[in-house]
């Protein structure tokens, strides 16, 4: 494809590693992909290596700008948000392996803290989890030598201040807000480190990288012969948002990749509501741009791995989940707890299960309706605020008709999917400054009178309730 040349968009993901190139006009070049690995040496446990992830990003940056000759050329970053890494601030040599967003090893370390949830709301925006980076630092600190051991050249933060300290050398470790809010060490009103929090946690602000905006000179990259500066970094869901389209209050926005996410944007105004989020979604000279937003940890993951489970090959799966949906009438119901119950239940450890038989694509089927169901709950819970006209969704198993035409069943609003459903690249474009234009691939799937997936809902809502019930946590 030939195009005018002008943004480099580059996504750091669980799975895999992207990169291309985008004109002004949001035509975009080949994507350039590297798969990375994942590894779960315990349970809870969800473990990358930094380094195969920076090589992963090199490489696609360096496909991806081959045989392009304009000096015109900038670059965005989007990384996993909530993944977080030490490394030597000299050396830049990694120091630990990447403890991912879906690790949840300090959980019970995290549970002294839960009579302080309510202020730590107050300041971060987010519930007290696991997922987020506080308790990754203090394991760190506590239980790795090579951490302890590297004293005041040492650095723990999330995986896109390493990244940005990597590819950008002679720069000096830093953070934008997406990322850095997803520590629970980070003040979602003075766009810092919270001091306070700090010292409840213990951990020390000098180990932190400084905290700089979402539009930020945070260096340049050498790739194919050009110097590339990078000018913008951020998390991958909140990249997603800006793809191409207005993030207007009468627009929910849903990703739908590994974890799948529910955003609706707020723009000044920090709206709480229980349960759910308060993201930073960007933040400049005029101060941040709020999202209310609810997570689902097993989404693309959770298909995946109960495809395995069943039997069926990764890519088998994918290309059959429509047909399921459509052949199958009654699937059985399925409790997703897999990479713990997200918003708004938030429990760490909750034990997936099946309510009713059968067979194996009736179960794959309904495995993909619990995002939905979650998706929904979550969707309910945002409306007690807020009153969206319409769900704009993205993301990889956003392919899916199916899945997209059951969503708009269930909610009853249209659910509209850009042809461009790489929405993470997409949107680290727009916010660089590309400006796509709607394309003949865009789809509006229009509500249809599904009462059956509603009813079913209504049933997993009251097992989801009960299953909670049983397994009672502290909150």
């Amino acid at each position: 494809m030939s195009i005018t040349p002008a943004f480099l968009a580059i996504d750091q993901g669980s799975h895999a590693s992207r990169a291309a190139v985008y004109d002004s006009r949001g035509q975009r070049g080949e994507i350039v992909y590297r798969a990375v690995a994942t590894e779960c040496p315990r349970p809870g446990w969800v473990e990358q290596d930094a380094e195969e992830l920076l090589e992963s990003v090199q490489e696609c940056v360096t496909q991806a700008t081959r045989g392009i000759g304009s000096t015109a050329l900038r670059a965005g970053l989007a990384t996993q948000r909530s993944s977080i890494v030490c490394w030597d601030r000299e050396s830049g040599a990694a120091l630990s392996p990447v403890l991912s967003w879906r690790d949840r090893r300090a959980a019970d370390w995290l549970e002294k803290f839960r009579a302080r949830q309510e202020d730590i709301g107050e300041r971060t925006g987010l519930p007290l989890s696991a997922h987020y980076g506080a308790s990754k630092i203090a394991w760190c600190l506590a239980n790795l030598d090579r951490v302890r051991g590297a004293h005041d050249r040492l650095v723990i933060g999330p995986l896109a201040s390493f990244l940005a300290h990597r590819l950008c050398p002679g720069t000096v470790p830093v953070s934008d807000p997406a990322n850095a809010s997803r520590t629970l060490l980070f003040n979602r009103h003075t766009l810092d480190w919270d001091d306070h929090l700090l010292g409840l946690f213990g951990i020390d602000r000098a180990i932190l990288p400084l905290c700089v905006p979402t539009r930020h000179s945070y260096g340049a990259m050498q790739a194919a012969a050009q110097t590339i500066p990078l000018e913008l970094v951020t998390g991958d869901q909140a990249a997603a948002l800006f793809a191409g389209a207005e993030t207007g209050s009468g627009n929910a926005f849903v990703n739908l990749g590994t974890g799948a996410f529910l955003q609706i944007a707020t723009g000044a105004e920090a709206l709480r509501v229980e349960g759910l989020l308060t993201s930073i979604a960007y933040a400049d000279e005029d101060g941040p741009r709020y999202v209310l937003e609810g997570t689902v940890n097993g989404a693309g993951n959770a298909l995946t791995q109960m495809a395995g489970e069943l039997g069926f090959d990764a890519a088998d799966y994918a290309v059959q989940l429509d047909g399921w949906i459509d052949s199958v009438r009654e699937p059985p119901l399925f409790l997703n707890g897999i990479g713990g119950l997200g918003s708004p239940w938030w429990r760490a450890e909750f034990d997936s299960r099946f309510i009713g038989a059968g067979e194996a694509r009736a179960r794959m089927v309904a495995v993909a309706e619990s995002i939905l169901f979650l998706l929904q709950a979550n969707l309910d819970r945002a409306r007690v605020a807020l009153a969206p006209t319409r769900i704009r969704v993205g993301g990889g198993i956003a392919r899916s008709d199916g899945l997209c035409q059951r969503l708009a069943d269930l909610s009853q609003l249209p659910v509209w999917r850009q042809g461009e459903t790489e929405s993470t690249l997409a949107g680290v474009a727009c916010l660089l400054g590309s400006k796509p234009a709607p394309s003949a691939r865009d789809h509006c799937f229009e509500p249809a009178g599904n009462r059956a997936v509603q009813e079913r809902y209504r049933r997993w809502l009251i097992e989801l309730e009960q299953a909670l019930e049983a397994n009672s946590e502290p909150r």
